[in-house]
């Protein structure tokens, strides 16, 4: 074989050589670890691990259990958890491919006080309430990075899953997009036409220094609302000394039972006086009409980036029943959500393309401002678990094995009582058109069964149908019932015409034989006015 010498051949291999080695350079690798307490081997959840000399990281799983993708070159770990020291891991890559971190639980202590009437946690908060908005002054905007996991249980095992990852913005004070770029379902998930979760609340960021926090139709007053003392008392537990500044831990303690409030622990650093670490969980106090032993709890941690607290991990997770006065009862539910939240960018311009974005219908907001919106990219397993920050649980692992196409919601969740038997079998709810809500189970008994309930009537039970013609010129809208509170057959029949351009938007004609609401037109359904009751 004969090797002929060219300087342009040889040209062509030095370049490719160089492209070869810098995408070598460039090539991430994948580090797995644990975090420990030092001193009883415990595990830690979620601890914050953060690249240093980023803004991008991860958390510890249930188990203690990180991963984190890094360039192929010597990188160091910044691992924080309140109420531990910050410590510092050097990673050599190639090599370290799994690292252990045992961490130092940093001095506890409750400071001598002088007696008084009054616990000192009560000065802690006067000054964390004074001082929450010069903690975000000059704070204008921000960019972030999200990986949230989505889970929906029933009897206490997961019945959908997803895993979404997105990219977000936040103009302080006026609003928050976010832009879904891909998401890992369960299979059984992935056949539904609408998502379905019990969402509490669609923020992603829950500012727990903020007055108010509204969760189903409950508006909370949170622990450094301006007025929180008419709500609060406080308690200081202990005392975190770190190098910094210390990190009081107070027990907050609802000093109500009807009023919508939380209680649990937040931790408060001494320096800004700004939330560090929140637990809490919602009080009594919370209800929702049919929902019994409902618990919402929140967990949260902050980092500082570039001098301003913003969470790193927050977790919504709650229970309830659901009971229409023993007439239609589900299994019990949950829901358990987490967000690990990284790569910061602070008051950086923000893209046009992101200030024009409007909701998209698969969730989040879109750039795309046609109704040509794409869904979001759907990813295989194999790509998941190479992009997945935080390790699976036991259960969640077995839910993508064992959730297949033919689980649907409406197989898992049976509903009981007199009123199950107006609910269609699978094959009708799939060839349903109305309202989804536990997969569009209760969506057909909302669109022709009446269910009302007041004060007169007491409870009326019935079929409604309401349907438009002639391009829904003319429609007619009717109801028969029996009230048991008035213990006779009630009902309307409404015919009308729907007018276009013109100052009145309809014309109606209706008879009917029921305790008609003397305040017309009536701003509710039938549905929200017999919860309200």
């Amino acid at each position: 074989m004969n090797f002929v010498y060219s300087p342009g051949k040889m040209k062509t291999i030095v370049i490719v050589f160089l492209i070869f080695a810098g995408i070598t350079y460039g090539q991430s690798e994948v580090i797995r670890g644990k975090v420990y307490d030092d001193s009883t081997n415990a595990p830690l959840q979620y601890a914050s691990i953060l690249l240093a000399g980023t803004n991008r990281g991860t958390i510890s799983n249930l188990d203690g259990e990180f991963k984190l993708k890094v360039r192929n070159k010597p990188c160091t770990l910044i691992v924080r958890y309140v109420g531990y020291e910050t410590d510092t891991v050097k990673i050599f890559i190639p090599g370290d491919k799994i690292v252990t971190i045992k961490m130092i639980r940093q001095p506890v202590t409750l400071s001598e006080v002088v007696v008084t009437d009054e616990d000192p946690a009560y000065a802690i908060i006067r000054e964390a309430i004074k001082r929450k908005k010069i903690n975000r002054k000059g704070l204008k905007n921000f960019e972030y990075k999200v990986y949230s996991k989505n889970i929906f249980a029933s009897e206490g095992e997961v019945d959908l899953l997803e895993e979404t990852f997105l990219k977000g913005y936040s103009l302080v004070g006026k609003w928050e997009k976010e832009f879904i770029l891909k998401t890992h379902k369960t299979e059984n998930l992935k056949k539904e036409k609408d998502n379905f979760y019990i969402k509490f609340s669609d923020k992603r960021f829950l500012d727990f220094s903020s007055d108010t926090l509204d969760i189903l139709m409950n508006k909370l007053f949170l622990p450094l609302a301006d007025n929180a003392f008419d709500y609060y008392d406080y308690k200081l537990l202990n005392v975190i000394e770190t190098s910094s500044a210390p990190i009081y831990v107070i027990k907050v303690i609802p000093e109500s039972k009807i009023q919508p409030l939380v209680q649990g622990k937040i931790y408060i650093e001494g320096e800004n006086y700004a939330i560090c670490r929140v637990e809490l969980s919602t009080s009594r106090g919370v209800r929702f009409p049919y929902i019994h032993n409902m618990e919402i709890n929140f967990k949260q941690t902050l980092g500082k980036y570039d001098g301003y607290w913003l969470p790193d991990y927050s977790e919504m997770n709650g229970s309830l029943d659901f009971s229409l006065n023993g007439m239609l009862s589900l299994d019990s539910l949950g829901f358990h959500t987490i967000n690990s939240i990284s790569e910061y960018k602070i008051n950086q311009q923000i893209p046009d393309s992101v200030l024009k974005a409007v909701r998209s219908q698969y969730g989040g907001f879109s750039a795309d401002t046609s109704k040509n919106r794409p869904r979001p990219v759907q990813i295989s397993d194999a790509e998941i678990d190479s992009l997945r920050p935080v390790p699976l649980t036991k259960a969640e692992t077995k839910a993508y094995a064992t959730l297949d196409s033919t689980k649907t919601i409406e197989r898992l969740i049976k509903p009981k009582g007199l009123l199950a038997g107006f609910i269609p079998d699978d094959e009708e709810n799939e060839k349903s058109s109305g309202g989804s809500f536990l997969g569009g189970v209760p969506g057909y008994l909302f669109n022709y069964v009446y269910v009302n309930n007041n004060r007169v009537e007491n409870i009326t039970l019935g079929a409604k149908y309401k349907s438009g013609f002639s391009k829904n010129k003319f429609y007619v809208d009717g109801f028969g019932g029996y009230s048991f509170g008035m213990k006779k057959a009630l009902g309307s029949l409404s015919f009308g015409v729907n007018l276009k351009n013109s100052f009145i938007s309809s014309l109606n004609m209706k008879v009917f034989n029921l305790a008609q609401e003397w305040q017309l037109p009536d701003p509710y359904t039938e549905i929200m006015n017999s919860l309200s009751v």
